[in-house]
């Protein structure tokens, strides 16, 4: 019976009697005994937990909780064993202790086990008692006194795994055993950070109580004060200021509490830290003061509380510009509102002689140029470049915001304004020559071909090529770069979109390397935007209903395969992100191995060792995935079956055109990454970004149903998120890491193996 384990743990110590200890299945290295164990492990345990090998009959005793077959070994003669490692280094009382069988402990250490021995990890019995909440198991260890100092590869206590915890009673059985409060690991970040962060409260006044110091600095400059105030976590800043902390020390790079607070927006943690005389008017070291970081994100409520709190919305930062053009370059305006009600000044000039209608013009921002227009910003105003704000839209392809500033100059100023045609490619009027490998392709005329730049170049170069053939013209998109693995990539996803839903997506035409230049290219049929057609020639579908046609459609089964795996036959790219889309039949492996793991990777590569990172994914990968994701959980007893998925779509990746000259006007998607996995992992990034209203989703949802547990799809869309914040995070730094611990946080705080149902529980 494979859980014979579970139930002699359960049943009086007479069981014992049943069991010879000199039978084989009991001898080391005994193959009945590894093969038990080996399916007994898969059963119990995540997939990237590897069974561990020389797992003697003690091992197993102490891992089982199973004191009278402790015994029973012992007085077989094995007592050697008892300090026996396995090919994890663990020791019979490390498993004891990790699993909370606190009678095996004291079993063991009555007789002689190493309360200072440790894993290949470089851990202690103590610290898996910590990091698993066993606090009598830990009172146990320290009576013989174990060491509740030392540090793992990460330099993490088990007062760090405590306080990370929130476990106020394991902290306080530590405490009382001599651990060092001050202790800092990697990041230098105390147990006094970690439970600000977390806010935890009772571990907050408990450390406060043993005199922990509220004003140290991780390697950021951050103090608990910073910590508190980034997550909200108002009562905490309260209680540390009341204990001495203060609110206008600087990180490093010049951030205050208050600042921290309304970056993220946490209306209560701000009022209370100006009500508390936190300086409204400090500047981080990019000149930038707490109105202009509320802004940034779109906070209303916050930017309100600092306005009535002295603010000054004509405040410049160290690039000219004040609050009023970030609301309108981010498209805020909710905030750009309550700026011009205080008085913002509507038509100030930053350094490049750009106002805010400048900004909110460029970066496509139509309620918020609207709303300018409305409140008096002229629109004659040019830029040290001489482009007045119609220019400035046109140049980024937003016409029709274009057109209501020309028609605004028109109707207050009296005369018409003109399309600037500098600023629109023109067909006419080829930008440069069409490579060759181009017209073999479409079989056209060189003399006649014209390629014009079309769009923002990013990580490849976008044009429109058009081209004659046989008196016919033919109008394509084509992207040109350096790299031709990413072009590959969407080549195929776009071949297999365009397979399943034809009205999805363009059709890929070719794919490979220039023959006149340098580098590589992918043609494209191209998305007119500004067709005009008839409307009755449109096919009718929606994006919600053809991207439910998308996951329900027939998949691939690769080669030496007997049914549909998830993964792609080549590598995709997300952003310039290569994804390695190996097969495997298991969706949870493919997520955390061929996804949250290789981006955790990438983003060590590009930004170095980051401990704090590692070590939470670790978590997720280990605790979180098999919790949410396990096969027999995810989908009940029929599990998730593969589906095709675009693998990138954000509202970025999506427009309402006319395809390839024929037909109406559809709903399509582009810049695909693709993948076969789970459906909702396409939501997760989605939901992320936005750009998707609840009426979309409603309608994909009456197609195809939520996957049970139906109660966890919010947190399955935050796990698929995750990899979209951490490959975020790996190209472009800032604030995604942020992003990406803090859900995290959530996710291990729900399903760790210390609140939910542990490892495993769920497909066993």
């Amino acid at each position: 019976m494979l859980f014979w384990t579970d139930h002699a743990r359960d049943s009086s110590d007479d069981i014992c009697e049943h069991f010879d200890v000199q039978e084989e299945f009991f001898q080391a290295r005994s193959k009945e005994f590894q093969g038990w164990f080996g399916a007994y492990w898969v059963k119990t345990h995540a997939e990237s937990e590897k069974v561990p090998d020389s797992f003697t009959a003690m091992h197993l005793a102490a891992y089982a909780g199973l004191s009278w077959l402790l015994s029973k070994l012992m007085e077989s003669g094995r007592a050697s064993d008892i300090h026996s490692r396995d090919s994890l280094g663990n020791q019979p009382l490390l498993w004891a202790a990790m699993n909370g069988h606190i009678q095996a402990v004291q079993f063991l250490l009555a007789r002689g086990a190493q309360t200072a021995a440790k894993t290949n990890e470089g851990v202690t019995a103590l610290y898996w008692a910590a990091n698993n909440g066993h606090a009598s198991i830990i009172q146990q260890l320290l009576n013989k006194s174990a060491n509740c100092r030392p540090k793992d590869k990460i330099k993490w206590t088990p007062l760090h795994r405590a306080a990370f915890n929130g476990d106020t009673w394991v902290a306080r059985v530590i405490l009382d055993g001599d651990a060092d409060i001050e202790a800092k690991d990697g990041t230098k970040w105390t147990t006094l950070m970690r439970a600000a962060i977390n806010g935890d409260m009772e571990v907050v006044r408990l450390l406060l109580a043993r005199d922990a110091n509220a004003k140290t600095k991780d390697m950021e400059g951050c103090t608990p004060m910073h910590h508190a105030a980034l997550k909200g976590h108002a009562s905490i800043v309260k209680l540390l200021i009341e204990r001495g902390a203060d609110s206008e020390d600087r990180d490093n790079d010049g951030w205050t509490a208050v600042q921290l607070a309304s970056w993220n927006g946490h209306e209560k943690t701000v009022r209370y830290l100006l009500k508390n005389g936190a300086n409204v008017h400090s500047r981080a070291d990019n000149g930038w003061t707490a109105l202009y970081q509320a802004t940034w994100n779109g906070h209303a409520t916050a930017v309100g509380l600092l306005l009535k709190g002295g603010a000054d919305p004509n405040e410049t930062d160290d690039e000219g510009e004040t609050p009023l053009h970030q609301a309108a370059w981010r498209g805020h305006p909710a905030v750009t509102k309550l700026l011009l009600e205080e008085d913002a000044d509507i038509n100030l000039r930053d350094r490049t002689g750009q106002t805010a209608l400048h900004q909110a013009a460029s970066n496509g921002s139509k309620s918020v140029v609207q709303l300018l227009l409305d409140e008096g910003a002229d629109p004659r105003v040019e830029d040290d470049d001489d482009r007045k704000p119609h220019s400035l839209a046109e140049e980024n392809f937003h016409h029709q915001i274009a057109k209501v500033l020309r028609d605004r100059e028109t109707e207050v100023y009296g005369h018409e304004v003109l399309p600037d045609t500098n600023n629109i490619p023109q067909t006419s009027l080829p930008d440069s020559h069409v490579d060759s490998a181009i017209i073999a392709i479409l079989s056209a005329d060189p003399e006649t071909a014209v390629i014009e730049a079309y769009g923002q170049a990013g990580y490849s170069t976008p044009s429109k090529v058009t081209t004659v053939k046989e008196g016919k013209i033919s109008v394509h998109f084509m992207k040109t770069g350096p790299d031709g693995e990413m072009f590959k990539g969407e080549h195929e996803s776009l071949t297999a979109i365009h397979s399943a839903v034809p009205s999805l997506c363009p059709k890929s035409v070719a794919h490979g390397k220039l023959s006149d230049s340098p580098g590589y290219f992918l043609l494209t049929e191209f998305i007119d935007m500004e067709a005009v057609v008839d409307g009755s020639q449109s096919r009718g579908l929606s994006l919600a209903q053809k991207l439910a046609k998308l996951h329900s459609s027939p998949t691939l089964i690769p080669a030496g395969f007997s049914r549909p795996v998830f993964g792609f036959p080549v590598m995709t790219c997300v952003g310039r992100t290569l994804q390695n889309n190996a097969w495997s039949r298991s969706w949870p492996k493919f997520f955390a191995e061929n996804r949250l793991r290789a981006v955790c990777s990438l983003v060590e590569k590009n930004h170095g060792s980051d401990p704090d990172l590692t070590s939470l994914l670790d978590r997720v990968v280990k605790e979180v995935v098999p919790r949410l994701l396990g096969d027999g959980h995810l989908g009940g007893r029929q599990g998730v079956q593969p589906a095709l998925v675009h693998g990138d779509l954000w509202s970025g990746n999506k427009t309402r055109g006319r395809v390839g000259g024929k037909g109406g006007m559809e709903e399509v998607i582009f810049d695909a990454g693709s993948c076969f996995a789970h459906s909702e992992y396409e939501l997760g990034i989605m939901r992320m970004f936005g750009g998707f209203s609840a009426g979309f989703f409603n309608e994909y949802h009456r197609l195809i149903p939520k996957t049970v547990p139906k109660n966890e799809y919010d947190d399955r869309l935050a796990l698929y998120g995750l990899y979209q914040w951490l490959n975020h995070y790996a190209l472009f730094s800032g604030g995604y890491r942020e992003d990406a611990l803090d859900c995290m946080e959530k996710l291990v705080s729900k399903y760790g193996k210390d609140e939910g149902e542990g490892e495993g529980s769920s497909s066993s």
